[in-house]
């Protein structure tokens, strides 16, 4: 399975990085049969050219290819996990929450 990594960007975009990279390695080794898909990692390079509403467009884009979404610690201080979870809910798409 393909799945989506949702996580906050804007408030910390270094730290919130390395923060996805370690997931990704954990989620990874834990579950080596799956794809995981970071859009901080995709989109990151958007953050000075892009309004917010293009790059969530992209992430958004990005999520429904996915099998699955995985919202990680921390997300619910995110706009855009938020948005990402109401998409969810909407199209009724598979997710997980950490809590």
């Amino acid at each position: 399975m393909m799945i989506y990594v949702a996580h906050p960007y804007s408030d910390d975009p270094v730290g919130n990085m390395a923060k996805v990279e370690n997931i990704l390695k954990v989620m990874t080794i834990l579950h080596p049969e799956n794809t995981y898909i970071s859009p901080l990692h995709t989109f990151s390079w958007q953050a000075n050219i892009a309004t917010w509403e293009q790059s969530m467009g992209n992430c958004l884009d990005l999520m429904q290819r996915c099998d699955g979404v995985y919202f990680s610690k921390g997300w619910q201080g995110s706009r855009g996990c938020r948005a990402e979870l109401e998409v969810c809910k909407k199209i009724g798409m598979r997710y997980e929450v950490e809590e």
